[in-house]
């Protein structure tokens, strides 16, 4: 099992998921499909997203922190690339939370099948009719 651990925003970064726009985005088409239905503000271009997701990529990589990458998932779309919003990982393992947006509500289910895999923990879940999503609540402390 992998050693887990996150109950802190300002701490070291060790290991972190992430989402390749290939696996939520994964073309211009999807995303013609489904930017309104997220009420994004704009239609994105696939192409710029892969570039700016790829400078983003460097970044991390550069901090030295080990990287896992979520899969492509039928049940998820374009805001499956915000990997910090299904889930917060505490001390004990992973909770899961019931997304806000009706589109985003794989995106929990989809990240528990990487996490058996990857030997998290699951400790927890929002159920409905709660809903939490990561820029709602950040660590303050161990607590």
């Amino acid at each position: 099992m992998r050693s887990v651990g996150s109950q802190s925003m300002i701490d070291e970064l060790k290991f972190v998921v992430m989402k390749r726009p290939q696996a939520s985005h994964r073309d211009q088409a999807t995303i013609d499909g489904q930017w309104q239905g997220l009420a994004y503000l704009h239609r994105q271009e696939y192409t710029r997203v892969s570039q700016e997701f790829d400078g983003f990529l460097a970044l991390v990589e550069g901090s030295g922190a080990e990287i896992g990458f979520l899969p492509a998932h039928a049940e998820t779309g374009l805001d499956s690339i915000y990997t910090h919003d299904p889930l917060v990982v505490s001390n004990r393992g992973a909770i899961l939370r019931t997304m806000g947006k009706a589109a985003r509500l794989g995106e929990a289910e989809a990240f528990a099948s990487y996490l058996q895999a990857a030997g998290v923990p699951i400790v927890g879940r929002i159920q409905p009719p709660g809903t939490v999503e990561g820029g709602d609540v950040c660590w303050l402390d161990e607590r």
